[in-house]
Formats: C-alpha cells, structure tokens, sequence
C-alpha cells in the first residue's frame, strides 16, 4: 500500500506571539536568542527558540469516525461495564484498517507499536498503536482498565496533552489504542541523553509545557496520579506531551472505589497519599510535578536514590525534600520546594507554576548576547551520576 502524506506547515519563529488555551487567557510568547548559540548545537530547530511552543498539527484526528460505517459484533463489547462501553463505542476503529510495524516500546501493561491506519487504498497516516499484552487481555477487570485510560482520553484537546484517535479489538479480542506518532520517546530518555547539549533554559521550557498540559487537566477535573517524566513524549519538534493516563481520574466522575492493578510510583507520590492512597487532587500532582522538574534539572537522576520506598514516608515526614541539582538556579530549585510543601494548601496551583514559570523564561529570553556568557540560565547542563544530597528544613 502507497501513502500519501501531507506535510505539516512550516513553523516560523517569531519574536512575540499569543497563544491562548481554554484554561488561561494568558498568552504565551514564543521568543528568540541569539543564534550565535547553535555553533556547538547543530541545527536542531527548538535550539533557535526556548519557548517554542508548537501548534495543533497532531491533535485529534477524525479518525474513529471511521467507525460508523461499520458494525462490531464483537463479543468482548458486550461483557464490557455497560457505562464503559457507551463511553468508547463512538472511538472504535475497524481493526482491518490498522497496519502493525516495529515495537518502539514494551511496559508491564503494554507494548507499543509504530503502524498506519488507512482510510483508502491510497490514504494513510503514521500513529503509534498501544496494545495490551495478550496475558493481561485475559480478565476483564485488566481490559476495563485499559480502555477507561481511552474513553477518558478522548477528552482531551491540548497541544500538552496527548490525545487520542481511537481504539480497536483484535479480532482474538485484544485491545489496542490508536494514538499520535511521538517519534523521540519519553522525556526521561531524552534528557538523560548526554550526547544532547541541553541549557537551563532548555529544561526549564520542558517543565513548562509540562505545567500547561497539566493546567490544562486540573481545570477540567482530571488528576493524573503518575506524573513523571517517563511518562511524558516529545516530539521531533520538541513539543512536551503529558500522556500514559492508566491511573489518572475525573474528580467529577470519582464517585466509584478506584480499582487499579498498577503499582504506585512512590518516590513521585505527595506525602498525603503516602498516608492514604485514596488521596489525590491536583495538589497531589503538583507535588509530583515538582518531582518532575527535578528530574529535568538532573537530565533524568532517580529521586531519593538513597532511601528506600518502605522508608520514604519517614523520611518526607521528618522534612527531608531532594537537594538543589547542580547548575540549578535558585529560582528554578525554589519552584520544587513549594511544591514539596508539607500542607496541600499552601502549595500553587498548576496556573500559578505557569504564571512563574513564564516569568522566568521571559526575564531569561536572551535578549542581549552579552548575557550568554554570564547568564546561569544558558549554561550547559550535564546529567548528574554522582548521589545528590537530600535538604532538610530541620537542618538535619
């Protein structure tokens, strides 16, 4: 089979532009540094702008509509929750028109695979096939699972938050997720990478687009519950994507038990839902988001490397937070320390992380070249091997 692919439109750096997304009428400014920077860089297009912050090309796709022309007597369908099953119908896509490629990925859960969906015999499109593993699709409550991280998926609409085109059912009953092609892996992978030369300013971007998708989740109810940075995408064009929504919940929709067979990432956890698993809200997440930029600033340290996870809720109720990471600006170490904050309350929400965030970036855009030299922001950061020390408000 031929495809014809259309490509995307050119993205042209300007030097202000807006940006507004349904949660923020703030706009977002895309703005240029000095392009005397590249010369050790190569010609990687994100590095001609810190707050590139791409369009809409791989959003939702009309894609499941390929579905109502095709019925799907399908008998796994019907031992599905009946609510669940309302909710997915209108994703299904017929499982004859997807083309299974190379594994680009494996999970505990899942594996995920580069293939094509055809809508004719000449038309096609690049995505990213997100299959249960065949012994997990043997219980319902595992295949329930998986498809509620679908049905609650096709919700989203957000440059930083990944979306999805639909499913599909093996006709031996497997279900599979159809989703945007994310051709650069997770974010953890890509900063962990010491053969990328990546800035302060560099990282704090990432971090930034993390918190806009994020901002974009908390203020239409959603908590994500496993926010880190393996499970965020980027893309070729260097856009962040929030994604693997396998425990995240609609606090509108939450007045069911949670059931989960996923273990929980403890050392990305709040110290509230250490106490009580059934504890999350979006200060929890910003919590984890903390943890999260930590990681960026490290270019991919585990956190707490030295306490174990039977030990960690100890250590986090006697005040012990992760250490400032080398070449970390002050500014961008005390944006973790208040997410860290022993009480929910007194933390920010992911709008007013934005809010300083973009502050940062904007004091720190590079508009004179003299400040490359001098600037802590345009330093390089190296991935940190060495044991980082934990900060105790106790002095201990």
């Amino acid at each position: 089979m031929k495809c014809h692919q259309k490509k995307g439109k050119e993205v042209v750096a300007c030097t202000i532009s807006q940006y507004k997304t349904s949660f923020c009428s703030q706009p977002t400014f895309h703005i240029l540094y000095c392009p005397s920077v590249l010369v050790s860089m190569g010609c990687h297009m994100f590095f001609q702008n810190p707050l590139f912050y791409p369009g809409l090309s791989d959003q939702r796709s009309p894609t499941h509509k390929l579905s109502s022309q095709f019925a799907f007597p399908n008998k796994l369908l019907k031992e599905l929750d009946p609510e669940l099953r309302k909710d997915v119908i209108d994703l299904l896509v017929p499982f004859n028109s997807l083309h299974i490629h190379s594994t680009v990925g494996k999970g505990h859960f899942s594996e995920v695979f580069k293939g094509y969906i055809s809508y004719s015999s000449t038309k096609c499109q690049t995505v990213a096939i997100k299959m249960l593993k065949p012994e997990r699709a043997q219980k319902i409550v595992e295949i329930e699972q998986f498809l509620q991280e679908a049905a609650l998926m096709k919700n989203f609409n957000h440059p930083n938050v990944l979306c999805i085109f639909g499913i599909s059912i093996s006709e031996s009953g497997i279900p599979m997720m159809i989703l945007p092609f994310v051709d650069m892996r997770d974010l953890r992978t890509f900063v962990a990478d010491a053969a990328r030369e990546l800035l302060v300013i560099h990282l704090l971007n990432f971090g930034n687009q993390v918190a806009q998708g994020m901002a974009y989740l908390a203020s239409n109810g959603y908590v994500h519950r496993d926010l880190a940075a393996r499970n965020c995408l980027v893309s070729s064009n260097f856009t962040i994507k929030v994604g693997d929504f396998g425990l995240a919940v609609n606090l509108y929709k939450a007045d069911k038990e949670l059931k989960s067979t996923r273990n929980f990432p403890v050392k990305w956890m709040a110290i509230e839902s250490l106490r009580d698993h059934r504890i999350y809200n979006e200060k929890t997440d910003v919590w984890s988001f903390g943890i999260l930029l930590w990681e960026l600033m490290t270019r991919g340290a585990l956190p707490y490397a030295e306490i174990s996870n039977c030990r960690l809720k100890a250590a986090l109720e006697a005040h012990v937070r992760l250490g400032p990471p080398e070449q970390c600006p002050k500014d961008i170490y005390h944006l973790m320390l208040i997410c860290w904050r022993q009480q929910p309350r007194e933390r920010p929400t992911f709008f007013e992380l934005c809010s300083e965030m973009k502050t940062l970036l904007e004091a720190h855009s590079g508009k004179y070249f003299g400040r490359f030299n001098s600037d802590p922001y345009y330093q390089k950061v190296m991935p940190t091997q060495k044991f980082l020390k934990c900060y105790t408000s106790n002095g201990r």
